[in-house]
């Protein structure tokens, strides 16, 4: 019911912001890796993004199935994003419990755009998020947690793109406490239609309850038209005390 209820006022929000279309342009997705490009979708096109994840914490496997991602070009340099609940399901002792992870909506501004020129200076874009307190009972913070980011992408000139986040949420455990995220992917170009990343990532619980967290992960995307893709990672957490293992598979498309 939840779901159903979320993916209805995403898709009329978002399709209520486009009025213009824009030429289909170059397709980029924010997939599969933690982290988020700077691109922007063109005005006037819709991009869906979705995927599953399987993970494998000490003493429990957690699946998350859904991962939607719909974005809409609204200006040049905005988008606007709804995250739809992911339906999860965690086994732990042999018992399991499921149901829906709350939602997000967000808003992503180009800063900057690439230039060849100076190729130290990177393409930057800021996202500004807050999560919907939607999820199920187990699974809800039960109030509206809101983050800043940034996302930069720099041009080597040659195959390989190097993307980089920054970010801060407020309230992810309580209403006090404050986490700290960084990624770092390198992306190489291997042919026209498959390009291969290797990432590393790190949250850090600044204030309030929770552990750090640090992975590297890794995977590629085939391009399977000019407006969509599939993809597909795999991961481990680099803690000692925590030797989580995941993989996930997805797919994007633009309209």
């Amino acid at each position: 019911m939840k779901l159903g209820y979320a993916l209805a006022i995403s898709s009329a929000f978002l399709t209520g912001c486009v009025h213009s279309i824009a030429p289909a342009g170059t397709f980029v997705s924010d997939r599969p890796g933690f982290s988020d490009g700077p691109a922007i979708v063109p005005v006037g096109r819709l991009q869906l993004e979705t995927g599953y994840t399987y993970n494998h914490p000490p003493g429990e496997v957690y699946h998350s199935l859904g991962e939607i991602l719909l974005r809409a070009g609204i200006a040049n340099s905005f988008e606007i994003r709804a995250h739809v609940n992911s339906y999860a399901i965690r086994v732990a002792d042999s018992e399991s419990s499921g149901g829906l992870e709350d939602s997000k909506i967000s808003l992503k501004y180009r800063l900057r755009n690439e230039s060849t020129e100076n190729r130290l200076l990177p393409a930057l874009s800021i996202i500004g998020a807050t999560s919907i307190p939607t999820g199920s009972a187990d699974l809800t913070t039960g109030r509206a947690v809101p983050e800043v980011k940034i996302a930069a992408n720099w041009l080597t000139g040659g195959r390989v793109t190097i993307v980089a986040n920054s970010g801060i949420a407020w309230g992810a455990s309580d209403r006090r406490s404050i986490n700290l995220a960084q990624t770092a992917a390198g992306w190489l170009s291997i042919s026209q239609s498959v390009s291969g990343f290797v990432e590393l990532y790190s949250n850090s619980i600044v204030r309030g309850a929770g552990t750090d967290s640090r992975a590297i992960d890794g995977g590629f995307t085939l391009l399977t038209s000019g407006r969509s893709q599939i993809d597909a990672r795999v991961g481990r957490s680099i803690k000692r005390d925590s030797p989580d293992s995941f993989f996930g598979l997805g797919f994007a498309t633009r309209w």
